[in-house]
């Protein structure tokens, strides 16, 4: 059985912040359950968050980290395990198209990947591919080793001669 607090402060006050403490074979965990509520019994969301959390334990299912805390470089290094296990794609091609995304999005928590960053990602994109297409200018420098080629191969009209899936 699991129990909920609040932490004491330096100050000697209690924090505002609930936290839980409940076991996973027989050790105990303590997480931040997200929610502040300044009274002396806990609110009802944290009640259900170590709910939540020991119902699962009890069935044997995995407690999966907050899923606010996973971040894209963790995402893209368990996508390049699964390629290199699994054999399903070619492990260059998949560190080609990866090369593209992880300058920009390394480093972020993979929660706050929605469709505005997304979007913004790809005009950026966009303004580097115009950039590497005219020869001789200053942004010619950041087109990557492939230039205009990498970023066409990445479209499927590269030497491959697929022209667009």
């Amino acid at each position: 059985m699991g129990s909920l607090y609040r932490l004491k402060l330096k100050s000697g006050r209690r924090s505002e912040m609930w936290w839980a403490k409940y076991y996973v074979n027989g050790r105990p965990v303590r997480e931040s359950t997200g929610v502040s509520s300044d009274t002396e019994t806990p609110p009802a969301e944290a009640r259900r968050f170590l709910k939540r959390r020991e119902g699962a334990e009890a069935h044997g299912a995995p407690i999966p980290p907050r899923l606010d805390r996973i971040r894209y470089d963790e995402l893209a290094t368990d996508l390049r395990d699964f390629y290199r296990t699994t054999g399903r794609r070619r492990l260059d091609e998949v560190e080609d198209r990866l090369a593209y995304l992880d300058p920009f999005f390394k480093g972020r928590r993979a929660a706050t990947i929605d469709p505005p960053l997304i979007t913004q990602y790809v005009a950026a994109r966009q303004a580097q591919r115009k950039l590497c297409a005219v020869p001789g200018s200053s942004g010619a420098a950041g087109c990557g080793a492939g230039g205009v080629m990498a970023w066409e191969r990445g479209r499927g009209e590269g030497a491959r001669g697929r022209g667009g899936r």
